[in-house]
């Protein structure tokens, strides 16, 4: 009698046993993909990072921003009447800023 309970206790026990490995198994095969998929992501981000930059310096290359700016904003340059001091901004009578209207 005791022997036949002892090895129901060693056969529940065992299979107790194999079905937490086999779930471990699986969680683990699971964190895996989504361990490989994350490296994925983490290297098209680079990339994609990478590219960004490369468009950033050229869009930022001062010859293509001059190109442009004379292209569509038609500056013209700097007379020396359109320069003003600071003293425009500021009420010496009442040392606070005053308000300016163009």
């Amino acid at each position: 009698m005791i022997k036949g309970i002892l090895t129901f206790l060693a056969i529940t026990v065992f299979l107790v046993i194999c079905s937490t490995s086999l779930l471990l198994k699986t969680k683990v095969t699971k964190l895996e993909k989504d361990i490989a998929s994350l490296n994925q992501n983490i290297g098209d981000n680079k990339m994609a990072i990478h590219i960004l930059k490369a468009e950033w310096a050229h869009l930022n290359e001062p010859e293509r921003i001059r190109y442009l700016a004379e292209k569509h904003m038609r500056l013209k340059p700097i007379k020396a009447s359109q320069v003003k001091g600071y003293d425009i901004f500021y009420d010496n009578n009442q040392n606070n800023f005053k308000k300016v209207s163009y």
